[in-house]
């Protein structure tokens, strides 16, 4: 009883021993009558009538303490289950919306996001600005994509340089032909005066 702690059931408890004690020497009286009456038994039950009364109501009293403190700690106990629950279920829900906002971090830029630059470089080639590059920090399917684009890039610029050469040289042939064309015309025609000034002078 010493270890308890001091609340209402210690008092209800060491109540019930202190009973508990007077009703045995109570008893013990009752036995030392009973022997004297030359063991009659109704001066033994006189003796002992109603001793265990107040034991048995205090033992009462003590056991409907001690239930209603433990269904008490049960209520509590299930609260704190709830709460444990509750906030347990929170943190898991937390920690899985985590996982799934760093997958859709990772996807996005290890994917998404160089995609988009993918598709954005393709637009400004369509738009003939072939000096460009694009510079893709990547491995796999996208970093050989960007290498592929590179390959077609410097493609496009041999072929566009070629076209561009031989732009040139037809222009260059062209104003050639042109220039020899009008010296011949302007050959001819002084061709023309002169023979026609050597007519005039013979006759």
């Amino acid at each position: 009883v010493s270890k308890l702690p001091n609340d209402e059931s210690k008092k209800l408890l060491e109540g019930f021993l202190r009973a508990h004690a007077a009703a045995y020497t109570k008893y013990e009286a009752g036995v030392s009558a009973f022997k004297a009456a030359d063991f009659d038994a109704s001066v033994g039950d006189k003796a002992v009538t109603g001793i265990d009364r107040e034991p048995s109501k205090m033992l009462s009293e003590c056991t409907s303490f001690i239930s209603k403190q433990a269904s008490e700690i049960n209520a509590e106990t299930n609260n704190s289950s709830a709460n444990v629950v509750f906030w347990s279920t929170l943190l898991v829900a937390g920690f899985g919306l985590a996982i799934i906002v760093l997958v859709l971090t990772t996807l996005k830029s290890s994917f998404v996001t160089p995609l988009l630059a993918v598709l954005k470089h393709i637009e400004v080639l369509s738009q003939g600005h072939l000096t460009t590059r694009l510079h893709l920090n990547q491995q796999g399917e996208l970093g050989e994509l960007n290498r592929n684009l590179d390959r077609m890039q410097d493609s496009l610029i041999k072929v566009i340089a070629a076209v561009k050469e031989s732009s040139d040289t037809l222009n260059q042939s062209s104003r050639k032909i042109t220039e020899t064309s009008h010296a011949i015309s302007e050959d001819t025609s002084n061709s023309h005066n002169a023979t026609d000034q050597v007519a005039a002078a013979i006759n």
